[in-house]
């Protein structure tokens, strides 16, 4: 339900508080709600849990403003409860974000808050804003503030603008209309220390709820139904710009110390009968010697943990350490079979070093989980052919197959835009970003693929797992 509860937010640093803007004592009092969407209507078992917005949340609650939560998740009329919510809390901003895949989710919240409330100030953030900023506030239509990049500087300063009525189309990291036109500002310069930031705002979301349900993302391990997992994000970004991804937390990789992730994580456990815990990063380990020590400290809680790495930054004795501190399983991105492919993507891989990662993975037992994407720029029936072989020799190596999809932001979508593949950037991010031939391939050929790689999948249980 609603919640009003600015109290609990942990590691509220001075350097923080120095970077942002708290509210003036002779500005407006404004109410701000901070809306988690409900998740699509076929994921009815459990979401996944928006470390970035309950990031963001706490650092508005940290400036020491009025500050609802509300998770529309495992509720009934998640649209009528928004309703009620702005007109019962005497809402003046409401606040969300998430990705372009989303942007349903997203539109039926922000169209929801101004259906109660026709003078709300909306606000939406997160990789939809920030990966193509103006077809995605023309494709929402009811937001009236986007957030471009990290949010959590980028929110107070426009909070404190809003409560001043001074110029939040002059603020860093903002999209909004000013006279009939969008104004763009840059986004905000990326936080270089994230160890200062506020830990996300669980609790305001009703973090409890999802330990309560059964997790699909389990379905792969030999883990209970009901583990209860600790979602983090232990660092942003990534050092590679592979074509088919984009890094909605700007391009520079920061990590958290180790000091930092723990903290993080004895905090959770204070709060929740943790069991197991996730690492929801683009990349978590860019050192082996910080991946070791990483294993060394959190070896002693005796739980299971998973994490995402990259098969050219792993050495052995990492991966050896991993597996004996109770990683079940490990994200690796194979992508493609075929170098010419992974060079294409600027994935900064061979697949020769995938097999090396497999070998040394399977002799010590670690699980992990991987996948194969189709349809990159340099893509022929050649190259899909060889992938499917290298598939049909490494079956336990592989989890998941898929078209590539050109998700704006990505390199992908703006070649697919400058050619006139994605002839409407609005529609296509309405139509959930579909997988688009943008590979050399004919028409014919690509349209063979999806019973193709259909009659590919593996069942799940043939994954490997530790």
């Amino acid at each position: 339900m609603v919640s009003l509860n600015n109290t609990g937010i942990e590691n509220i640093t001075p350097e923080f508080l120095s970077m942002i803007k708290p509210p003036d004592a002779d500005g407006r009092k404004l109410n701000y709600l901070m809306v988690m969407p409900a998740s699509a209507p076929d994921d009815d078992t459990q979401y996944g849990f928006p470390v970035g917005l309950a990031s963001v949340t706490s650092a508005l609650k940290a400036s020491g403003r009025t500050v609802y939560t509300l998770n529309l998740n495992y509720k009934p009329d998640p649209s009528g409860l928004l309703k009620s919510a702005v007109l019962g809390s005497d809402i003046d901003v409401v606040l969300t974000g998430g990705f372009s895949v989303q942007y349903w989710e997203l539109k039926q919240t922000v169209d929801a808050a101004k259906e109660a409330k026709a003078n709300v100030t909306t606000v939406v953030g997160g990789g939809i804003i920030t990966a193509d900023p103006v077809t995605a506030m023309e494709a929402l239509e009811t937001a009236d503030y986007g957030v471009i990049g990290e949010g959590e500087i980028t929110v107070n300063a426009l909070a404190y603008a809003l409560e001043t009525e001074s110029g939040a189309a002059e603020i860093d990291g903002i999209i909004c209309r000013k006279d009939g036109e969008w104004s763009i500002r840059e986004q905000h310069q990326s936080i270089p220390d994230i160890n200062i930031l506020p830990f996300p705002d669980y609790e305001g979301f009703e973090y409890r709820l999802l330990l309560e349900k059964p997790s699909t993302y389990l379905y792969p391990l030999n883990w209970s139904p009901t583990s209860h997992i600790a979602f983090i994000n232990t660092s942003r970004s990534c050092y590679y710009n592979c074509t088919f991804c984009f890094h909605t937390c700007g391009s520079k990789y920061r990590s958290m110390s180790l000091d930092t992730i723990f903290r993080l994580l004895d905090w959770m456990i204070s709060l929740y009968p943790i069991e197991a815990i996730f690492t929801e990063d683009e990349l978590s380990f860019s050192d082996p010697q910080f991946a070791i020590e990483f294993c060394r400290r959190i070896k002693p809680y005796n739980m299971q943990w998973r994490a995402n790495i990259r098969v050219n930054m792993v050495t052995k004795e990492m991966l050896l350490a991993m597996k004996e501190s109770g990683c079940s399983w490990a994200t690796v991105g194979i992508e493609n079979a075929d170098n010419r492919i992974l060079k294409s993507m600027r994935k900064g891989t061979t697949i020769e070093q995938v097999e090396r990662f497999l070998e040394i993975a399977t002799e010590i037992g670690l699980g992990f989980r991987s996948n194969l994407i189709f349809g990159d720029l340099e893509e022929t029936m050649e190259t899909v052919e060889n992938s499917i072989t290298w598939l049909k020799a490494h079956r336990e190596a592989v989890a998941m197959i898929d078209l590539i999809h050109p998700y704006p932001g990505t390199y992908l979508y703006k070649t697919a835009c400058e050619r006139g593949i994605i002839k409407d950037p609005v529609q296509y991010l309405k139509d959930r970003c579909p997988a688009v031939n943008v590979s050399k391939m004919t028409e014919d050929e690509y349209n063979l693929l999806p019973d193709l790689l259909r009659s590919l999948m593996l069942p799940e249980k043939k994954l490997q797992a530790g």
